[in-house]
């Protein structure tokens, strides 16, 4: 780390209350780089709290809420937990392309090899997987990224307001995210600080 860098985060650290500091110095150890973890020690070394109280101190610092909007553990390619509203559209005329293509070489295969009956039941299955995906994999993580609520996806069952919705996603900026560590912030400082 440069003496820059220590520096940078020696201020968003000094910032933090006690039990922030030391419940990030004592639980959450394994989260921060030791050459941050040893800054929020002398940190809290210098205010006067000695180590033996820093288990008390960081059982009292506030849990963090069970509803949030930071980006959940699992982000997986294809099932993002934040889509940028480039990729978003990006991913939807891939998907529906591969959906359409899917469909209609299915169409030749299944008219040669299966009754009708099978015919409508396939594109049935077909139908209901691609829409499975597409609001557990784009649409869900698209409102997330817009900074929407996911409840809001009910709108697509009302034909207007779907259409409606759709666009809006398509037009939507990201919402900024606040970083829940120093070091985020630091990401997001030096990207912020290279593109001025």
């Amino acid at each position: 780390m440069t003496e820059k860098e220590e520096n940078e985060l020696r201020a968003v650290y000094e910032q933090w209350p006690d039990s922030r500091l030391a419940k990030a110095v004592h639980q959450n150890k394994n989260e921060y780089r030791p050459e941050a973890s040893a800054l929020m020690f002398d940190i809290l070394e210098k205010r006067g709290i000695a180590p033996e109280a820093l288990p008390m101190l960081a059982a009292s610092a506030p849990h963090p809420s069970p509803i949030s909007n930071d980006i959940p553990k699992r982000d997986t390619f294809f099932m993002p937990a934040r889509l940028p509203r480039m990729r978003y559209l990006a991913r939807k005329l891939v998907f529906l392309v591969i959906l359409i293509s899917l469909n209609v070489a299915l169409e030749f295969w299944v008219k040669h090899h299966l009754t009708p009956e099978f015919q409508s039941g396939v594109t049935l299955v077909i139908i209901f997987i691609a829409g499975l995906y597409d609001i557990l994999g784009m649409e869900i993580p698209r409102v997330r990224d817009a900074g929407l609520s996911p409840t809001l996806l009910l709108l697509f069952l009302l034909p207007p307001a779907g259409i409606v919705l759709l666009i809006l996603l398509f037009v939507l900026p990201s919402k900024t995210r606040q970083p829940s560590t120093a070091w985020e912030y630091l990401k997001i400082k030096t990207r912020h600080d290279a593109n001025l």
